[in-house]
């Protein structure tokens, strides 16, 4: 996006902020101060613009394919663009200033964009209450989460399957069980990592039989 500024509007001034240039403090921060002083036309950057900065002079907010945020394996995805968007959208019409917002999307009637645009909270909580109702997630339900992970991806992908397997039959049907499958993150510090995620019916019944579980397996493999 800023290579495009600068072929197609050269005068523009435009500098651009994400999470490699903001580690860099003295950067991050000059190009901050840059542009909340006007030296600045055009600031490209990433999440990291979403909230906490106040920009006076800032009249219009372009928000590329927020559907990106609703493509996550978590049920909180739909929050979570929810939020980016009535946070990035409040960069712009500042104080006594009239402010604009675009977002450009293909998936413009999903309720977390849709209404993420109209910044109407109330609408989407109801949506999103009603989602998670439906199928089951927090608040109408809790969550466990095991997470193995080793230096061997085999031996990780067969300890994850016998730590499900083990689990289920222990809680029986206390909880809907579901994987295991690999993190969001498969691999961290040459590690890698799979999970099992137990969605929880019965909650004294899952209790006691997690705890049975603790008390009576021996894993044939370490887990980290």
């Amino acid at each position: 996006i800023e290579e495009e500024f600068a072929r197609r509007l050269p005068g523009v001034r435009t500098g651009r902020l994400d999470s490699d240039r903001l580690r860099k403090e003295k950067d991050g921060w000059a190009l901050l101060e840059a542009f909340r002083n006007g030296e600045l036309d055009v600031l490209v950057g990433t999440q990291v613009l979403t909230k906490g900065h106040d920009f006076p002079r800032v009249n219009l907010v372009v928000v590329l394919y927020p559907e990106n945020l609703l493509a996550f394996p978590d049920f909180r995805a739909s929050e979570r663009a929810f939020s980016q968007l009535t946070q990035v959208s409040g960069r712009s019409g500042r104080r006594d200033r009239v402010g604009s917002v675009l977002i450009v999307t293909a998936w413009g009637d999903q309720p977390a964009i849709e209404l993420g645009r109209r910044q109407d909270y109330d609408a989407f909580y109801a949506a999103e209450l009603e989602v998670r109702r439906r199928f089951g997630w927090p608040p109408f339900a809790k969550l466990m989460r095991l997470v193995v992970r080793g230096p061997a991806l085999p031996a990780v992908r067969e300890a994850a399957q016998r730590v499900g397997d083990e689990v289920e039959n222990a809680v029986g049907g206390a909880a809907l069980r579901l994987g295991p499958a690999p993190c969001l993150l498969e691999r961290v510090k040459s590690h890698w990592r799979h999970q099992v995620v137990l969605k929880v019916r019965d909650e004294k019944a899952f209790r006691a039989g997690i705890r049975a579980f603790r008390e009576t397996t021996r894993l044939r493999a370490p887990l980290y």
